[in-house]
């Protein structure tokens, strides 16, 4: 079900594949991280990635960026160690699909004030390109959210609908998910 509705972005390995696509800009524990690269295993691993020293030099940990100020992985053009090089590219891919963009979807997403980042790449994208008509938050009470969003996306026209009792209640409501999207 999900795997045709969905493709996870992959710099690595652009896919053309028909689908709603998934960014994991902060990685995830199921992403494997090893001394060669890294490899985005969300399609076919389920289950989080173990950390793995070998005797012969090699390593093996999940890939995320952790929650910090100075996202070096995405800023700094200069690295060019590959897991710089990955979550360069994740991103910059994110950034051009964006802009191509009407409707977003964010699941859990709180905007952090924090995430200075994450703040900008919506907010340019959004300015930068077709700006996005319909915003989308499913989070689970959190009554600063929409706030934090209207300043993001602002602007530009944009209507944003939540579904603020989380996934249960997305799914309650998911003919009028599926109308907002398509609108």
């Amino acid at each position: 079900c999900c795997s045709k509705l969905f493709v996870y972005a992959n710099p690595l390995n652009p896919t053309k594949k028909r689908g709603l696509p998934l960014f994991k800009l902060h990685g995830s524990l199921n992403w494997r991280e090893t001394n060669r690269g890294v490899e985005n295993l969300s399609e076919a691993v389920r289950r989080a990635v173990p950390m793995e020293f070998h005797a012969n030099g090699t390593w093996v940990q999940p890939c995320v960026i952790g929650p910090t100020l100075f996202k070096q992985e995405v800023t700094v053009d200069f690295q060019q160690d590959n897991r710089a090089k990955f979550f360069k590219g994740l991103w910059r891919m994110c950034w051009d699909s964006l802009c191509r963009a009407d409707v977003l979807v964010f699941v859990g997403f709180s905007f952090p004030p924090t995430d200075f980042h994450a703040a900008a790449l919506f907010r340019s994208a959004h300015l930068n390109g077709t700006g996005f008509r319909r915003i989308v938050l499913c989070h689970h009470h959190d009554p600063n959210l929409r706030g934090t969003a209207e300043q993001v996306f602002s602007g530009r026209r944009t209507q944003i609908t939540e579904f603020a009792g989380g996934l249960e209640d997305m799914a309650d409501r998911i003919d009028e998910l599926v109308t907002l999207v398509r609108a």
